[in-house]
């Protein structure tokens, strides 16, 4: 430790003394990197340990800052820092292996602010056991690749590489396409049958090439390459670089560019034969089996032999199976797959004792490009192994293993919408299980989209439907038929809010969500009664009778109208009269038949919204006397306000002799009301006329319908018409 004059010791600095720390944990993982650039790893990684050992705590000026206490020794404020930009070699002084130390501090620190402290730290701390005598700064770049590879099963290589590209440390450290699981040991008996190709007492040696019988594709990133020869040695891999004739007893962490390559590890160790074991392999139509029976470490004489094997199958995966093992659990072994140009591996176990853990199966399988989607795409289609996911997603999955697929069925889309699975494209069911095939393959929930149909009566229990309330699939055309219930009929359907007809069936396209309403009215019936059933030509008769509804509420309402219609041959009508209907659906009419004949006399009304129009029965009246041809037709307004005038024009049409006489005017109304007015005319022989009378309406009037009465005095026989005006309030 250091002490400036008149400043505090080094010693006194916490983050000095975590940093010194740091030396000796580095020095322990690997020893003997003492290099210039190992000398800045070293300064590097200890100012890394102190920051990330400190962050959190309460500082002047936070984590990535150290020293703080020893700088005041020379009036500064921080030591140095781990967040300052470096690139290697740009950076690099040369000559002061602590400013050269924040190229990897620098590094370090970008990882652990992408990572999260408790991630980066576990492969930081890891990659050191990975530096050998000599490192430099490529080869810690490449150890922290490949103890993510190790730690993680490399599922932070993209953010790892783009940093350290950053500062300048790109190294070919790629990870080789394959998963890794830990099916149930399962021994394989690859000696029985097999051939002995390594006997006992044997060190260094390599065996082969040997044919495997078929065509091993082994993946690389640009796809497989297939192998159809091996060499085996007694040092715990083989190889597919048949050319090579050495054997390689010192074994490495992987990817390296330095032989062996195009090679798999079993067990990479400076091994030999002992003289109870041997070396075999086993050739059968899809798997080619190498058995490394009773060996031992070269150093280690004293231990108990293990046996261990590798199953090479026809699609690619690798199995590797430990029956028993050395003393320390594989710690000292490469275990992993490396490509031919070791650029990259996929390393399992280096320098870690994962066999003494309970793993003594270890399956490498490629991994294949699995698309799951769905269509229509989105979230909340699909379920995988459990999980939501949004479609499409495609996952990188284990040759040869299983995965759940499962369509959520129904998805809401929105307001009275929603989407029904129908199929999977590989024909499964709605949840279901698949294998991953050897190629990329694409997996396609197939979902409908369906709309709500909502159906109502109304009045409620007036009639039934024919469907009911649900969904109905997109595109589809719905037919329904309404059946009205006793003392009811049906009146018109309602889709959306819009009249669509009056037919009791209708068709209708589902393309939306849809509101359909079928609305009824009530039955009704009406009667007619005449006064007299037989009265002279001239004469008055009193029609009268009622509408009366099935259903008693709401009822009739006051001023319905009421058509009045007369036969003389039974085939054909002729509305003489309308009236209008007071309490209770009653009504009463005087009438003046204009011929002497038999009538066949009927009332009927055209309905409302609450009830179906009726037509009454007919009745009969007889009309006796002899026809003179003078008639009179009277018209005028059809309603009027009260204090308003309103003026009638008569017509008079004398077939007879000429005609003097006087023409009456009549108006009778609600509350007894009567007016009456007369002038004296003359009409020629076979002549017209044309008279005029104004009614003054009085202000104090009524509102309601009113009688126009128009006659001559005396009275002719038909020479008699009225009409009807309606006085509205003003």
């Amino acid at each position: 430790m250091e002490t400036l004059p008149n400043g505090p010791e080094s010693a006194e600095d916490a983050d000095v003394i975590v940093h010194e720390y740091g030396h000796a944990v580095l020095d322990n993982q690997a020893p003997g990197i003492y290099t210039w650039e190992g000398g800045s790893i070293h300064e590097g990684f200890a100012d890394y340990l102190s920051a990330t050992l400190y962050e959190g705590v309460p500082g002047p000026y936070g984590a990535a800052y150290s020293g703080e206490w020893f700088a005041r020794a020379w009036g500064g404020s921080w030591v140095r820092r781990v967040d300052e930009f470096r690139r290697y070699p740009d950076d690099m002084l040369g000559h002061d292996t602590h400013y050269d130390g924040q190229i990897w501090s620098g590094t370090l620190w970008d990882i652990h602010q992408a990572l999260g402290r408790t991630t980066a730290n576990r492969i930081i701390l890891e990659s050191n056991f990975y530096l050998t005598a000599g490192a430099g700064f490529m080869d810690a770049a490449r150890a922290v690749l490949l103890a993510d590879q190790v730690m993680t099963d490399g599922a932070n290589q993209e953010t790892i590489r783009g940093i350290l590209s950053n500062h300048g440390l790109s190294v070919p450290c790629g990870v080789l396409p394959y998963g890794v699981s830990y099916p149930s040991y399962s021994w394989v008996d690859g000696i029985s049958g097999g051939v002995m190709i390594g006997p006992g007492n044997v060190d260094d040696a390599i065996y082969g090439p040997v044919s495997l019988g078929f065509s091993f594709p082994y993946y690389d990133i640009s796809g497989p390459s297939y192998k159809t020869q091996v060499k085996i040695t007694t040092n715990g891999y083989l190889t597919f670089s048949v050319a090579d004739t050495s054997v390689y007893y010192s074994n490495t962490v992987i990817p390296r560019q330095q032989a062996p390559n195009d090679a798999i590890y079993p067990y990479w160790q400076d091994l030999y034969v002992t003289s109870s074991g041997g070396i075999y392999y086993k050739a059968e139509s899809n798997r080619f089996i190498i058995t490394w029976k009773d060996m031992r470490r070269y150093w280690h004489p004293s231990d108990s032999p293990f046996t261990f094997e590798v199953i090479l199958y026809s699609d690619g995966r690798v199995w590797m199976q430990y029956q028993s093992y050395d003393p320390t659990g594989g710690l000292e072994a490469t275990i992993g797959l490396e490509n031919q140009d070791g650029s990259r591996a996929k390393l399992w176990s280096y320098r870690y004792a994962w066999l003494s853990s309970g793993i003594t199966s270890v399956l490498f399988a490629p991994l294949v490009q699995i698309t799951v989607t769905s269509s229509p795409t989105g979230s909340g289609y699909v379920t995988v192994d459990g999980s939501a996911i949004t479609t499409p997603q495609t996952f990188s999955w284990m040759l040869g293993s299983s995965h759940t697929l499962t369509a959520n069925s129904p998805v809401g889309g929105g307001a009275g919408t929603q989407y029904v699975w129908f199929s999977w494209s590989d024909s499964g069911a709605q949840s279901h299980t698949i294998t991953v095939p050897p190629s990329a393959t694409t997996y396609t929930a197939n979902f409908k989209k369906q709309y709500t149909l909502t159906v109502s009566v109304s009045p409620t229990g007036a009639g039934v439907l024919s469907v009911s309330t649900g969904w109905r699939d997109d595109g589809t055309s719905v037919s329904v038929t309404a059946t009205a219930n006793t003392g009811y009929s049906f009146y018109y359907w309602s889709l959306d809010g819009s009249n669509i007809g009056s037919n009791p069936s209708c068709s209708f396209l589902m393309n939306s969500p849809r509101s359909l309403t079928a609305y009824f009215r009530g039955t009704s019936s009406i009667s007619v009664g005449l006064s007299a059933g037989s009265i002279a030509l001239g004469a008055s008769v009193t029609l009268s009778g009622t509408v009366t509804p099935t259903q008693p509420s709401p009822g009739i309402l006051t001023g319905t109208t009421v058509t009045l219609s007369y036969s003389l041959d039974g085939a054909t009508w002729n509305t003489f009269i309308t009236t209008k209907t007071g309490g209770g659906g009653a009504y009463s009419v005087a009438w003046y038949p204009p011929y002497p004949s038999a009538y066949q006399i009927k009332a009927s009304w055209s309905g409302d919204s609450n009830y179906e129009g009726s037509t009454s029965s007919t009745v009969s009246l007889t009309v006796t006397g002899t026809f003179k041809r003078v008639t009179l037709l009277v018209s005028g307004p059809d309603s009027t306000t009260r204090g308003s005038s309103a003026t009638f024009d008569v017509l008079l049409n004398n077939t007879d002799s000429p005609l003097t006489t006087t023409l009456y005017f009549e108006v009778t109304g609600p509350g007894g009301y009567w007016y009456f007015d007369a002038q004296n005319i003359t009409v020629t022989a076979s002549g017209r006329g044309r008279f005029q009378f104004t009614w003054q309406v009085p202000s104090t009037a009524s509102t309601g319908q009113y009688q126009v009465f128009v006659g001559l005095i005396p009275p002719k026989p038909t020479a008699i018409a009225q009409t009807q005006i309606i006085v509205l309030q003003s």
